[in-house]
C-alpha cells in the first residue's frame, strides 16, 4: 500500500511539474534558464525537475515557479491533493 500511495505521489507531483512547464514555453516562451531566473532559482535545480532527475521537489520550489509564472498553489485538505490557480 505504501509504495503504490508514494507512486501516486510521485505522479501528482510530475503532474503539477508537467503544466508548470507547460505554462512556461506556452505562455511566456521561457526556456529552462529563462525560468529559473524568473523563479530565482539555480538552473540545476529546474534541470533536474524537467529531466525527472528530482522525484519529490520542495514545496518551496513549486512555489517560486508558481509565482513566476503568475499563478498560486492552492491546497485542498479534504480533497487530498493540489490545484493550480492563475494568482489574483
Amino acid at each position: 500500500m505504501e509504495r503504490k500511495r508514494d507512486r501516486d505521489y510521485e505522479k501528482s507531483l510530475n503532474a503539477i511539474v508537467d503544466v508548470l512547464f507547460t505554462i512556461a514555453d506556452d505562455e511566456y516562451g521561457y526556456s529552462w534558464v529563462e525560468l529559473a531566473a524568473a523563479a530565482k532559482l539555480s538552473y540545476s535545480t529546474v534541470r533536474n525537475l524537467g529531466n525527472r532527475k528530482t522525484i519529490y521537489p520542495e514545496l518551496r520550489t513549486i512555489i517560486r515557479l508558481c509565482s513566476a509564472l503568475g499563478r498560486e498553489v492552492v491546497v485542498h485538505e479534504k480533497a487530498k491533493r493540489a490545484s493550480l490557480r492563475r494568482a489574483a
